[in-house]
């Protein structure tokens, strides 16, 4: 939420509040009719601010839904050396222990690789990678 909105939001209901304290107050009919038209103004200025504080927060929640996705992916990982100087990504744990490519890490995407022999072939990018043994 951008502070513009919420410094909007906020004064509007001030603004919606004195109106109110000054309807109390009146005695003629018309003066109370005057005041009621500014005060749905005030209250349609407040609406319009709420309505764009909640898009702010969902376009957030929307342009961060990705990264918190990678984010529950990549902790199920760590680097391991493989090999000399060979390093992928493992999963943690024993349990179906697999590697995932560092190139399409790199760019957030999670592939599998296979074990081929003495080297290692990403299905995704077509990676090859030679163990040092």
């Amino acid at each position: 939420m951008d502070l513009p909105s919420i410094k909007t939001a906020i004064s509007s209901t001030k603004a919606a509040v004195g109106l109110l304290k000054e309807i109390i107050s009146l005695n003629k009919n018309s003066e109370i009719k005057q005041k009621i038209i500014e005060l749905q103004n005030v209250m349609l200025e407040l609406q319009a601010g709420m309505l764009e504080m909640q898009e702010e927060y969902q376009k957030n929640n929307a342009e961060n839904e990705p990264v918190n996705d990678w984010e529950k992916v990549i902790k199920a990982y760590e680097l391991e050396q493989v090999s000399n100087g060979v390093f992928l990504y493992a999963s943690k744990g024993e349990k179906n222990k697999h590697y995932i490519c560092p190139n399409c890490y790199e760019e957030r995407q999670k592939s599998i690789i296979q074990k081929q022999g003495d080297t290692y072939s990403c299905v995704r990018c077509k990676n090859t990678i030679f163990l040092n043994e």
